[in-house]
């Protein structure tokens, strides 16, 4: 993942104009861009592995073997896509047949890991909001804008994908278009 910053004046206006000239973008100090690089994938696993190896030196257990294995083998054998989705296909269907006998991960396909990819990124902005509320600032989620030019505009790897660019710094006056609104808890929240 990465998480392009846009604070020059100039880069700013034109990414607000990518952002469909949203008013939260033409009115921010800063656009941060929030950014999936699959890839980076084997780079990733590599480093996560070498942590966990080095997290669990000496150890023989159960919990440190699995977290080798989940590192180490299930990661590299999810992420590695090729251009065709040819080895997600296979992993599909090797997920079915393992699912007959015990709980299996069946989102294995590379349209999967896509989605996991951006629900990842959508919660490192989650906590990004959370944490500028925290110091005072005011940030909004935009996921309207032109990925093509905010792209270029960004200079990202060409696999690269936006998931969101939210805007940042403190708000106006005239920035709240009314007050907030929630769907009822009993139509989203359900109990077992």
């Amino acid at each position: 993942m990465g998480i392009p910053r846009v604070v020059s004046e100039d880069k700013r206006e034109q990414l607000a104009r990518y952002c469909m000239g949203q008013n939260a973008a033409k009115t921010a100090n800063e656009l941060v861009a929030f950014v999936v690089t699959p890839h980076k994938w084997k780079g990733r696993a590599e480093m996560n592995a070498a942590t966990i190896r080095g997290a669990f030196e000496g150890r023989e257990d159960a919990t440190s073997k699995r977290a080798l294995k989940y590192y180490e083998k299930l990661i590299p054998f999810v992420y590695n896509n090729d251009r065709f989705g040819i080895f997600g296909f296979g992993r599909k269907i090797l997920s079915h047949v393992l699912g007959f006998n015990k709980p299996m991960v069946r989102e294995v396909s590379k349209a999967d890991v896509r989605v996991c990819l951006h629900k990842s990124s959508s919660l490192a902005a989650m906590t990004f909001m959370t944490a500028m509320r925290a110091e005072g600032y005011d940030t909004c989620p935009m996921e309207g804008f032109d990925s093509k030019r905010a792209k270029a505009l960004l200079g990202l790897h060409k696999d690269a994908e936006i998931t969101m660019i939210v805007s940042c710094g403190k708000r106006a006056d005239d920035g709240i278009y009314s007050e907030r609104h929630r769907v009822a808890n009993d139509e989203v929240i359900i109990s077992h």
